[in-house]
């Protein structure tokens, strides 16, 4: 067998080797570089056939995960100095030193989108000048076309640097979400097991998975903060020199929402703050519930678990509920404000000025109106949304990265001692004085007090006993300083090897298990396995001590797993040794074999402190410390201790042969014992879909992979998803409001326009019927049933969407607990946890954000087509070619999107479950000083991840780039063809058509955009209600 340096965690699928970065290929040729063709080759793969992990090209070296740390850490680093003179921390700081350039370029892009989106307009107004006159000169012809040329290049120009700030932006937050989910990880590695004990693998996980998500949208829209207001100015000068004060009424209507969203973002951060709060203790018993499934199984308690998350879940979607109502208030506004800017504005000038309300007016009005909103309305308003809920995630990652860390004390690490005492003689001993700590926050309950023993060369085997919690995992805890003392004092000469309580093994074979990163000696490796009874063991496993143990080591038994954990610590070679209980998991024969051969054989010269309830082998001890409620009853020789604690009873406190369930320290995060499987399992007792070998052992399946979707998503999962949340009557209501919605929106631009055309030198006054009064009251009637419809329709869909996260949730979760064992031992604990985290936040979360504003630019789409058709039937064949282009775009796109999306997706578990493995093997991790290479395991994942990520966000861009180029093909047709028919046309159909032709184009590419989006997330639901499991255990028309 061939020698191992270092031991992988678990089996490495990484494509990044293998990736082939086209972006070098491609380094010296500008065109391909701006406009992203070097993901080309890609696209047409991904045409293909489905993309796999190999397909995917490598992440730019700036987006590398130990990159992105270690240049964060720098910064970060002079911050924490502050905390020595007093001062806070400034994560915002160190986060500027590292991004700085990102924001201003980002900056820089979004001014001129803005710069050519005013100069659209302007040119809008001038082209339909050219349509009013009656007789237009050639030099007028001329100018016309000059116009529409200029208004084409600028909608190419909005195309362009639309398209990079938003690529700017999105990569500002996702290389913050790297630094910082890398960030997080290292964290933990570095606190102490007190810290741990106040916090939950719960929050650890939602932190890493939920709140570093909320700055791939605040990134990408935070400068809309800034040049909304600008925008405003700007356009409120503008709309001065057209219809003069009465401009200042559009400007109150934009500058109003300021303190409205205020208003509302006070309400929304505090409830945020509250569903984050429900959403960790959630996803805390999620993890609970699945660590100790055994023992819920084992006691029937399935049905008490669902109504215990029913209820959380049920207090997180009331706080839901409440911040949903307040973004109605906005959106509600939203909604409406541009027809009561139009409406206002155009009554204000009419009554005030006594001017006739004429084409370039209206048009120029509104075309700077409908920018500005996109602006400082839209975005605007999405900004605050993603800035209020980046804050949130800002302080729980800036209070998490401020906690206590654990002391550094290198004395007693392995790797620090390991070579010294191959040279040098150790005189190995452990000394402890008055020694007392305490896991509780104030530190008013001590968990021990006043303990004192010495082991050293002379009395190396300590036996450590007493009763369930009586502080034994504890005084282990602070030999390791993993727990710091409140008073006396701990010293360790020598390294130390650690055997847990609760068998800590990863997903890798058996040997990398037991050899955890030190170098393979057959010598030595064999006679660990023979003193740890592993060898028949071993030999029973399909590939020998090759074989894949699953994570939680889910292919062995209960006993095989201690005595993987205990070999571990053996073959370390340390000079002394902490075992936490390894004889309670084996039968007795085991017992004596590992206590004989092991203990008192490998072991013989070495310090041994072994915390035992196997009072038999006390006798072959040097000493006995006897625990009594975090007090040292007895501190003796073993005769001693037999002689009195028969006199005094106390071997009734410590006499157990074997705990059912693994005992915890006071600060454990986990509320749920783990049950402890026997050595053998009997044939009566396997699961019917295990085999059994003739020995007697349990041959369990190794980890499944994760199944990925292929091919677009079926319409049957948006239908389900949707009649889940209302059902086949109140779902076609909301959909027949949000028609109403629009067909409102539809018909107050179109009475403005007539409104246009009473007053045009072109038309027949004798066609008007209504004066300008009747008009304003007419047209304020259609604002006021705007505003009424348009909050019914969002309080409706909200309560739809709710409803539906809910029902999906609470199904997913009653056929987890109807799972089989098999299932929870072949799905690793973060693959299941990201669905519950995750998946679930998408749903109640970003599901919402995306799919209204895909539903509300769907919908304006198909009226925007019939209004301009009727306007200018040209305009219908060049809808019908924008559509069907659009069409075939967008099902090259999503044929690689969607397998990008889901290699992303799926990418994401092994970095949970790497997580919550870490977490829970932290002491083992720190005491063989392998944090180093937990921290380089967590950055492959990382990078793996990063590779799909890096290639949504580039394809995003590619898409959306192209989709804009047929938009403003589409705008230059509508330009150039008005030009020739302008004896048949007059300048407020013209105006119209172009207007429309503006909006269908920014609003096409944007619901296509957004409905590629919208499927991407609900790739959630289709994830979270296909979680189908089969052989469950019992019905499901027994749950309630």
């Amino acid at each position: 067998m061939t020698d191992r340096v270092k031991a992988k965690w678990t089996p490495q699928v990484s494509a990044t080797q293998q990736a082939k970065d086209y972006r070098t290929k491609f380094k010296y040729n500008l065109f391909f570089r701006l406009f992203f063709c070097w993901v080309d080759p890609l696209f047409c793969l991904g045409s293909k056939r489905s993309l796999e992990f190999n397909d995917l090209y490598a992440h730019p070296s700036e987006a590398d995960s130990n990159y992105l740390l270690n240049k964060f850490n720098k910064y970060w680093f002079v911050e924490l100095q502050r905390k020595e003179r007093g001062q806070s921390p400034r994560l915002f700081i160190a986060w500027l030193k590292c991004f700085w350039w990102k924001v201003i370029l980002h900056g820089v892009l979004i001014s001129f989108n803005v710069a050519c989106m005013i100069t659209l307009s302007e040119l809008l107004g001038s082209l339909v000048d050219y349509f009013v006159i009656e007789s237009p000169t050639p030099d007028d012809t001329k100018m016309a076309l000059l116009f529409a040329m200029g208004i084409t290049l600028s909608s190419l120009g909005i195309m362009f640097f639309h398209a990079h700030h938003f690529h700017q932006g999105f990569l500002t937050g996702f290389y913050t979400k790297i630094m910082f989910t890398g960030l997080i990880y290292k964290k933990t590695l570095q606190l102490s097991q007190a810290t741990v004990g106040k916090l939950s693998v719960g929050h650890i996980v939602n932190l890493a998975s939920n709140d570093v998500h909320k700055f791939d949208e605040a990134f990408a829209r935070y400068h809309f903060l800034w040049i909304g207001p600008l925008h405003v100015m700007v356009v409120t000068y503008l709309l001065y020199i057209e219809v003069q004060w009465s401009a200042f009424v559009a400007t109150a209507l934009l500058v109003f929402q300021i303190p409205l969203h205020l208003t509302v973002l006070k309400f929304f951060s505090k409830l945020r703050f509250k569903a984050a709060k429900m959403t960790d203790r959630r996803v805390k018993v999620m993890n609970e519930v699945i660590s100790g499934i055994r023992v819920i199984k084992m006691y029937a308690w399935e049905y008490a678990f669902r109504d215990l998350v029913a209820t959380i879940r049920r207090t997180e979607l009331f706080i839901v509920l409440k911040y949903y109502l307040c973004l109605s208030v906005s959106h509600t506004y939203k909604t409406a404000l541009n027809a009561m800017i139009m409406f206002l504005t155009f009554a204000v000038y009419v009554n005030t000025t006594g001017n006739e309300l004429v084409p370039r007016k209206v048009f120029v009005t509104l075309s700077l109106i409908t920018f500005v909103r996109f602006t400082s309305v839209r975005f605007f308003i999405m900004a605050t949304h993603n800035i209020a809920d980046a804050r949130v995630a800002w302080i729980r990652i800036r209070k998490f990265l401020l906690l206590n860390e654990q002391e550094v004390n290198a004395n007693f690490r392995l790797k620090n001692s390991c070579k010294e005492s191959q040279s040098v003689k150790i005189h190995k001993s452990v000394t402890v004085q008055d020694l007392s700590a305490s896991w509780s926050m104030d530190n008013e309950k001590l968990t021990l007090q006043n303990i004192s023993f010495t082991v050293n060369e002379e009395k190396p085997l300590l036996a450590v006993v007493g009763s369930v919690g009586c502080g034994k995992s504890t005084l282990l805890q602070c030999l390791l300083k993993e727990l710091p003392a409140l008073q006396g004092s701990v010293a360790v000469n020598g390294s130390i090897g650690y055997a847990s309580q609760e068998a800590w093994v990863f997903s890798a074979t058996v040997r990398d298990n037991i050899l955890f990163g030190l170098p393979y000696d057959v010598e030595r490796y064999n006679s660990v396995i023979e003193a740890c009874a592993l060898t028949k063991d071993i030999d029973l496993l399909p590939e020998g001590d090759l074989t894949l143990v699953g994570e939680r080591g889910v292919t062995l038994s209960g006993g095989q797993r201690a005595r993987v954990n205990l070999a571990r610590a053996v073959y370390c070679q340390a000079d002394v040794y902490l075992l936490d209980d390894p004889l309670s998991a084996v039968d007795p024969a085991v017992s004596k074999h590992l206590f004989d051969k092991c203990i008192c054989g490998l072991l013989s010269d070495k310090c041994v402190i072994l915390v035992t309830h196997q009072i038999q082998y006390l006798k072959q001890c040097d000493a006995v410390l006897a625990l009594k409620e975090g007090k040292a009853v007895m501190y003796d020789t073993p005769t001693c201790f037999i002689r009195k604690s028969n006199d005094s009873k106390l071997l009734c406190h410590v006499q157990s042969t074997n705990e059912a369930t693994s005992s915890k320290t006071q600060g454990s995060n986990f509320t749920i014992g783990q049950f402890n499987e026997p050595d053998t399992i009997s044939l009566s007792d396997k699961p019917q879909d295990q085999s059994c070998s003739k020995s007697g052992i349990v041959q369990k399946p190794a980890l499944s992979e994760e199944e990925r979707a292929h091919g677009s998503l079926s319409m049957k999962t948006y239908i389900h998803y949707f009649i889940a949340g209302g059902g086949y009557i109140f779902t076609p209501i909301v959909v027949a409001i949000f028609i109403l919605t629009e067909v409102n929106v539809v018909s107050a631009d179109w009475w403005i326009a007539d409104w246009a055309d009473c007053n045009s030198e072109n038309l027949n006054q004798s066609t008007c019927l209504l004066d300008d009064n009747q008009r304003i009251g007419i047209s304020g009637a259609f604002v006021v049933s705007l505003i009424i419809i348009g909050a019914l329709r969002v309080i409706l869909y909200f309560i739809l969407l709710l409803n539906a996260a809910k029902v999906v949730h609470n199904n997913m979760f009653a056929k987890v607990l109807r799972a089989p064992i098999l299932f929870f031992d072949t799905n690793p604990i973060g693959r299941v946890l990201n669905r519950f985290s995750k998946d679930i936040s998408f749903l109640d979360d970003r599901l919402l954000y995306s799919s209204i504003d895909y539903l509300d630019i769907l919908v304006q789409f198909l009226a925007t087509i019939i209004t301009a058709s009727v306007a200018n039937p040209y305009i219908l064949i060049a809808a019908v070619a924008l559509f069907v282009s659009s069409l075939a775009l967008r099902w090259y796109y999503l044929k690689t999107a969607r397998d990008i999306k889901r290699l992303e997706a799926l990418a994401l578990s092994p970095m949970y479950s790497h997580l919550s493995l870490t977490i829970r093997g932290l002491s083992t991790i720190r005491t063989y000083s392998m944090e180093d290479e937990a921290m380089n395991q967590f950055h492959e994942f990382q990078n793996q991840h990063t590779q799909a990520a890096y290639l949504y966000i580039v394809t995003s861009r590619w898409f959306g780039m192209r989709i804009d180029t047929i938009s403003a093909i589409f705008i230059a047709i509508v330009s150039f063809v008005s030009i020739p028919l302008s004896s048949t046309l007059n300048a407020s159909l013209v105006g119209l058509a172009l207007t429309y032709a503006i909006s269908l184009s920014g609003s096409f590419q944007y619901c296509v955009r957004q409905s590629a989006e919208f499927e991407g997330l609900m790739i959630s639901a289709e994830r979270v209600m296909a979680y189908e499991i089969s052989d469950a255990e019992f019905p499901t028309k027994h749950a309630k």
